[in-house]
């Protein structure tokens, strides 16, 4: 169904955010970049956006 699509596309969404930011708090480390540090936080945020779209999206499924 659609919900169960939608779903789908968060978690590949979150995978793809979460390995973009231990690439890039790796980067971070092995280049001292404090610019490359601040990269990695904005995707932990962004991930944990996504994980706030999920819970949004499973609660409009519980009946009231």
């Amino acid at each position: 169904m659609a919900s169960d699509s939608s779903h789908k596309t968060i978690f590949a969404a979150m995978g793809a955010n979460l390995a973009i930011a231990i690439t890039k708090f790796i980067a971070a480390s092995i280049t001292g970049s404090s610019a490359m540090i601040s990269e990695g936080i904005h995707s932990v945020v962004d991930t944990g956006d996504q994980l706030v779209l999920l819970l949004a999206g499973l609660a409009r499924l519980k009946p009231y």
